[in-house]
């Protein structure tokens, strides 16, 4: 999921303050993290590896979906 597509998705959810971000970050040992994240004000971060998680989390928190569909970690 593209990060356009993302904040698209969440403008239709909200009309409050959001913010979509996206960080690849490299550590010592040659790891990468990514970290996906949507901030909606008065509902806080959800962050994931992947957008898709992370707009996942965002959604039940606003009950969009229901928490027992709900089977991510991250």
């Amino acid at each position: 999921m593209k990060i356009q597509e993302v904040y698209e998705e969440v403008e239709k959810m909200t009309d409050k303050y959001f913010c979509v971000s996206y960080e690849m970050n490299r550590h010592n040992i040659g790891e990468i993290e990514i970290i996906c994240d949507i901030y909606i004000k008065n509902f806080g971060h959800f962050s994931a590896p992947t957008f898709e998680n992370a707009l996942l989390k965002a959604k039940e928190e606003m009950g969009k979906i229901k928490s027992d569909i709900l089977d991510i970690d991250g």
